[in-house]
């Protein structure tokens, strides 16, 4: 009853305008990032093995795998293996298979597996919030029944996997890339522009800037708009668009490289932004 009162609700706030949710909801990952990554929404429906290796690889390997051994983050592949471990035996073994918050959890997990590998192409890593806690159940049940019995065991293994997943944590907020990336670049925008310019960036800077239009989320820099802002800022979406459209939009990547170049200058620079600002 309660879902079939939230689809309700939902069914009657699209038939509102049912065409423009039905553009909406299939196209809204086309725009910028489905044109920087490829994919489309439903891609995974046509070629199936493709997905199921983007969803292994692009949306899990790659958010819990670091740039190396030697960092602190990469012993977070521990905590995912034991999430697919706990999938895996809850599968394979009877008993636990039979155990009533088995037989909750693993219709629960295929369901949002499934929804997600072929019905969300792009593979954001933020969507891992619907698996990854059904997951970590799955893996405390696998600990659970392994450790039986066992109450050092079970206590060393739990201790273990907190002080990897703390170093991992830990190592997030050393990093800080909202306070040393994001910020710094907003706060250069602010200390160097002129008040109420226009600024092409990434949606995220509005947070920073407002929402009265003054930030513009236009990787293409002004080619339909005819606009110039005294900013530009190129963050890691808008490089992969840039370095596609070189051979998918050409014309596009000849007008915001030429006009870069001749109207622009570098200002800023840190791992996550690069500012240019108008001469």
């Amino acid at each position: 009853m309660p879902y079939a009162i939230g689809l309700a609700g939902y069914s009657a706030y699209a038939l509102q305008d049912w065409p423009s949710f039905i553009r909406q909801l299939s196209g809204n990952v086309s725009g910028l990032a489905g044109e920087a990554s490829g994919s489309t929404r439903f891609g995974g429906l046509a070629h199936p093995w493709t997905a199921l290796r983007a969803e292994i690889l692009g949306r899990y390997m790659s958010t819990f795998v670091g740039g190396s051994w030697t960092d602190a983050y990469r012993p977070q592949l521990l905590i995912l293996m034991l999430y697919w471990g706990g999938a895996i035996v809850a599968v394979l073994d009877s008993k636990i298979r039979r155990q009533k918050l088995a037989r909750l959890l693993l219709p629960l997990v295929a369901l949002f597996w499934v929804i997600l590998w072929l019905f969300e192409g792009l593979k954001l890593r933020p969507y891992l919030v619907h698996t990854l806690p059904l997951f970590a159940a799955l893996g405390a049940l696998w600990i659970w029944n392994w450790t039986e019995g066992r109450m050092r065991l079970r206590i060393a293994v739990v201790a273990f996997i907190l002080c990897v997943q703390a170093r991992g944590i830990g190592y997030g907020f050393w990093k800080n890339q909202h306070g040393n990336e994001y910020l710094p670049a907003a706060t250069y925008m602010k200390q160097h522009g002129t008040a109420g310019s226009l600024i092409m960036a990434s949606g995220e800077f509005a947070f920073e800037f407002g929402f009265d239009g003054r930030v513009v989320d236009d990787v293409r820099l002004g080619y339909f708009s005819g606009k110039r802002p005294e900013f530009y800022v190129r963050d890691i979406w808008y490089g992969d668009w840039l370095t596609k459209s070189e051979t998918r939009d050409p014309a596009v990547w000849r007008h915001v490289s030429e006009t870069l170049a001749d109207g622009y200058h570098e200002v800023f620079r840190n791992p996550g932004y690069t500012i240019y600002q108008l001469r």
